[in-house]
């Protein structure tokens, strides 16, 4: 996805990615392009200043932007040359006092103002050779003369040659130099991105693990501080603790923090035989989750130590020693939830839970680090850059276990699993907010959008879980703006919905942390790494809610559901099809994974076979994408196996992504998500005017025109006729469905019985999982042709509105024009120009 991203034209759609405002996507120049070289001035005395203005060496950039540094980095080392980087993101204070300095616009941006370098969007370099030495230049870095502006000609041959060189590759990659400065090179979208006051914290100095009890979450005096601070959740937390019933990890874990807070013989030695039940018993393997189970112990052991003789102490560490050993081969696959929540975050609990008194877990403990900077961070980088996860709703289950593990280790020893995969986790927080639907659900949670497997349809401990990992990322993170704007959106469900789970809001509930408004958040954001766009018409709990898929394929629990896309507003109206009933049941792979449970296209080649799905019998041709399954897992285990299999899993390209306001566009080239024996193209435009209204047109080419093209909107209740559109109605939302192009139009509906049906057979779910669509809208084209477009206006209204505007469609080859008496679209090759009819008010 990061390479198709930058590649320019795809498909006739441009691209137009757009940063969100406050994302504190800044990476380590050092980590993300380590073939850079490096004399950051501002570090040291010499420099203008005189001064050291930096604390450390550190280089940041936006990540867009350092993927285009990266990009004319490869180009340059092909000529056998490279980049030096003086500086790059640059704080505001440090902006100030060289400001004081040197107050000329020129050369030093006026802070009041704000520098692009203070954006994290500008880099200033010069050209070195292989070796690291630099070539010849008009002058040194920070002249401040003509003779560094980039139009000074009295300068040797070879100095104009080398300016001239660094110009253009710089140019080629998304960059624009200042004129007064020949090292100083701006990102050309430069403004997309907003003033960042401060660099991220420095990293953590790592330190020997301590030895007393408890550690995991703190000492037994700064729990006890804890406690004075958050006296309601304690109180809350301890109500649980006096119970003897319930989640039997909440009450352990409750149990145990009220017992090395009083502390508390009596509740100590209940949590001690609970953890003993499981230390003698039988040792757990394979893809089930062991890792609850070590954690509950080592939380128990560590809060609890005091009540553990020196032959429990003994079993305990024999059962975490001999679960590692039975696990090796357990949950290898680090695209998939079981390497962080079923395996390592518990074996990494216990590992420092009986460190210096377990000979062996500084080794375990080591071999799970090796293997997370090895194979697990750049996973995370790869198929999680922005904070989505491809793997869909199964982030919701494990990602909270995973943090709960980074925050352990980070106490004890000082490492910072995040900084390992900074594109992962520092935009996390903001995709697990665009992942709920506006509204307060159940007991006041937030109820997470369908994605893949799973889905939370019906209320689950799994809500609070996320809103627990949002805490945990957000106090991490609260210096940025951006996260402490998503404190305020955590704050507007300040208790977890499940009474038992009171000791979450005691662990990670800090209101300490500075809140910015809501408002300050995007509408929209993009997870490159999963392919997912998000968008929002507000912030506010009536807001209308789209979500778009058009990631590539790395582990089992995605779906084959590239261009899929979902509505809400009062209520799901367009969602997503099917049942989870079983990993690979009928309904699983013949109906609820494949293409004809998801709002995309599909094309029916009688001829087409598909291989074994997960570990299931594949019986139906549903005329969706194709996949090409190697083992049930369905993807790979790490990037080195994902990029050895690039060709059948770099499904899907994002062509466009630009949040103008009023207006959000994205475009996708979905072709490869198809057999090419039936598909030639498949792009996906949609233009969300807000509020309320969806644009979207398909441009299909199948190889034969006798293929039956078929655009399918999982609808949440069957809809209604209106004369040529349809209108469907659930709960406390609306959407009309004007269809547009093809003309004519074949339209069915496929509900009840029908449901379920492709071709001779039936897939019905063996068991509900919760509210799901109830029909099937397929359009297809009335005449067989090779290519078709197809064009619907969708548009999300509450449950009382009658009409909404009529949208009517001109082709002017190559443009098509999409009109309503408010606003009017016209799709170019390139691009979507938007305009409000006259008189109608522009949103800001």
């Amino acid at each position: 996805m990061r390479a198709s991203l930058m590649s320019g034209l795809l498909g006739g759609v441009c691209l137009l990615v757009a940063a969100a405002a406050d994302q504190p996507d800044l990476v380590d120049l050092r980590r993300f392009v380590p073939s850079l070289r490096f004399e950051i001035r501002y570090a040291t005395t010499n420099n203008f200043t005189g001064r050291q203005l930096y604390p450390d060496a550190r280089c940041f950039l936006r990540r867009a932007v350092a993927e285009q540094l990266e990009d004319a980095q490869r180009e340059l080392q092909a000529q056998g040359l490279g980049l030096k980087v003086f500086d790059a993101f640059r704080p505001r204070a440090v902006q100030q006092t060289m400001w004081s300095m040197v107050p000329d616009p020129r050369y030093v941006a006026d802070p009041a103002k704000g520098s692009r370098h203070n954006r994290g969007a500008a880099v200033d370099v010069t050209l070195v050779t292989a070796a690291g030495n630099r070539v010849p230049m008009p002058t040194e870095f920070d002249d401040f003369t003509e003779r560094a502006h980039r139009d000074f000609a009295d300068l040797p041959d070879e100095v104009i040659r080398n300016r001239d060189l660094l110009d253009a590759v710089m140019s080629r990659h998304g960059f624009v130099g200042l004129p007064s400065e020949w090292w100083h090179f701006d990102a050309t979208n430069w403004a997309a991105f907003p003033i960042l006051e401060a660099a991220p914290p420095p990293p953590l100095e790592r330190h020997t693990v301590p030895r007393e009890h408890p550690r995991l979450l703190g000492s037994r005096a700064e729990l006890q501080a804890l406690a004075r601070e958050r006296p309601a959740a304690y109180a809350r937390m301890k109500q649980v603790a006096q119970k003897d019933s319930g989640d039997p990890w909440a009450l352990t874990l409750s149990q145990a923090l009220v017992a090395a807070i009083e502390p508390d013989a009596t509740l100590a030695g209940k949590v001690r035989g609970r953890a003993m039940a499981i230390v003698d018993g039988p040792i757990r393997r394979g893809h089930v989750p062991f890792a609850t189970d070590l954690a509950l112990c080592a939380l128990a052991f560590d809060l609890c130590h005091e009540a553990w003789s020196a032959a429990d102490q003994a079993r305990f560490h024999e059962y975490v020693n001999r679960t590692v050993d039975a696990n090796r081969d357990s949950e290898t696959h680090v695209f998939h939830n079981g390497w962080y929540g079923y395996k390592q975050w518990g074996i990494g609990l216990a590992a420092y839970a009986s460190y210096d008194e377990n000979p062996r877990a500084p080794q375990i403990l080591a071999a799970l680090e090796q293997d997370y900077n090895e194979r697990a961070a750049p996973a995370l980088e790869l198929a999680g850059t922005g904070g989505g996860w491809a793997e869909g709703y199964y982030i919701h289950y494990w990602l909270y276990e995973w943090l709960f593990f980074c925050e352990v280790a980070r106490r004890c020893e000082g490492i910072d699993y995040y900084a390992g995969a900074p594109g992962c986790f520092g935009q996390r927080a903001l995709a697990s907010a665009f992942e709920m639907f506006p509204g307060l659900s159940d007991y006041g949670s937030r109820r997470p959008i369908p994605m893949g497997d799973g889905g939370g349809r019906v209320f689950g401990g799994d809500r609070d879980k996320a809103l627990a990992a949002r805490r945990i990322l957000v106090n991490h993170f609260r210096d940025d703006p951006g996260h402490q704007a998503l404190h305020a959106f955590n704050e507007t469900t300040p208790r977890s919905s499940v009474g038992d789970y009171a000791y979450k809001d005691f662990l990670w509930r800090d209101p300490t942390v500075p809140a910015r408004p809501l408002t300050s958040l995007p509408l929209a954001h993009l997870s490159v790494g999963a392919g997912h766009v998000y968008a929002r018409s507000s912030w506010a709990e009536d807001a209308t809610h789209f979500f778009f898929q058009c990631g590539d394929r790395f582990t089992a629990h995605q779906h084959l559901d590239a261009g899929h896309f979902m509505i809400f507003k009062g209520d799901e109206l367009a969602g997503d099809g099917g049942h989870y009933d079983a990993f690979g049941s009928p309904h699983d792979i013949n109906y609820h994974l494949r293409s004809i449970a998801h709002s995309t296209i599909l094309v029916e080649d009688p001829e087409e076979r598909w291989p074994a799905i997960r570990a299931g019998n594949v019986t139906s041709n549903d005329g969706g994408q194709h996949h090409n399954w190697r083992h049930h897992n369905g993807a790979a285990a790490d990037v080195v196996d994902w990029e050895s299999q690039r060709r059948d899993l770099d499904t899907a390209d994002l062509l466009a992504f630009a949040d103008r306001g009023d207006h959000l566009y994205v475009a996708a080239d979905l072709t490869r998500a198809y057999a090419p024996a039936k598909l030639r193209e498949f792009t996906r435009r949609i233009v969300f005017v807000r509020p309320d209204t969806f644009v979207i047109l398909d441009r299909v080419e199948s190889t034969r025109p006798a293929l039956r093209k078929t655009w399918v909107l999982q609808a949440m209740k069957t809809p209604e006729r209106r004369g040529e559109h349809l209108v469907i109605t659930h709960g406390k939302g609306r959407l009309f469905v004007q269809t547009l192009e093809p003309k004519p139009a074949a339209v069915h509906l496929a509900f009840g019985e029908d449901l379920y049906q492709i071709g001779n057979e039936s897939y019905p779910p063996s068991r509900n999982t919760g509210p799901a669509p109830e029909c099937r809208i397929e359009v297809s084209p009335g005449v067989a042709r090779l290519q078709d477009s197809f064009l619907h206006v969708l548009t999300a209204t509450d449950p009382d509105t009658e009409s909404v505007p009529v949208a009517d469609v001109t082709w002017e080859d190559p443009d098509v024009i999409v009109r309503t008496d408010t606003w009017e679209i016209r799709f170019t090759p390139a691009d979507v120009e938007f305009a409000r009819q006259p008189g109608e008010p522009t949103i800001p």
